[in-house]
């Protein structure tokens, strides 16, 4: 069979020992070990491991190794297999897409300049995300608010924005409100959040692992 899948100029015995020594466990330029079988995945991975670390020992700040651990989780690419619509709101401009590129590849988005909130700004554009002057801060809150909205409303459950006949004493209110009961006759609530990993002062957290700003958020909001 080797004989019969081997082109004609390498049918002969040196061929086939030269095959043989290729099927056999091999090291790699990398020093890692490469299995003699297996599916691509089991070559790919122990490689791009190496890669990777080599990337994170690179990291020059605290912030480029939060990026790094971001963009490395799971399902943080997502947003780039999704179906471009504006009918649904998953359409992004061009300018938007550009500055998502640059953020995740730590590439620069501005020219470094003050903000209005007196914050020195660098070239990586990332204090807008969490500036407190930032225009498109609750912009993106609402727009994430009315996603849910709309997707509840697909299936049949609708809600309101900002419910204001809740029965707290403390003026607190979650974001949304289902009408209808979602389970066990009940309403559902929600409360969206999103943290900025790269902010400074989320930064000796963001460097644990990925999703631990995330998940300081989400406690946070469970106790509120």
């Amino acid at each position: 069979m080797v004989q019969q899948l081997l082109p004609l100029r390498m049918q002969n015995v040196d061929g086939i020992h030269d095959v043989r020594h290729i099927s056999a466990p091999r090291e790699s330029t990398a020093g890692v070990w490469l299995p003699d079988s297996g599916p691509q995945k089991t070559w790919d991975l122990p490689l791009i491991k190496v890669k990777f670390e080599a990337v994170m020992n690179n990291a020059q700040n605290r912030a480029d190794r939060a990026r790094l651990i971001a963009v490395s989780s799971r399902h943080v690419g997502d947003f780039l297999n999704a179906f471009p619509s504006s009918a649904v709101g998953t359409r992004l401009d061009n300018m938007s897409l550009r500055i998502a590129v640059a953020l995740r590849l730590g590439a620069n988005v501005c020219a470094p300049h003050v903000c209005v909130c007196g914050e020195q700004v660098s070239a990586d554009g990332t204090h807008g995300l969490a500036c407190r002057k930032s225009a498109g801060r609750h912009f993106r809150h609402n727009a994430i608010n009315d996603l849910i909205k709309r997707a509840l409303a697909s299936a049949e459950t609708p809600a309101i924005l900002e419910p204001a006949s809740l029965s707290r004493t403390d003026g607190k209110r979650p974001d949304d409100l289902t009408i209808v009961p979602w389970a066990r006759g009940r309403c559902l609530v929600w409360d969206f959040t999103c943290p900025d990993t790269l902010a400074a002062s989320h930064l000796n957290r963001a460097v644990v692992g990925p999703g631990a700003v995330a998940t300081d958020a989400e406690e946070k909001k469970k106790s509120k």
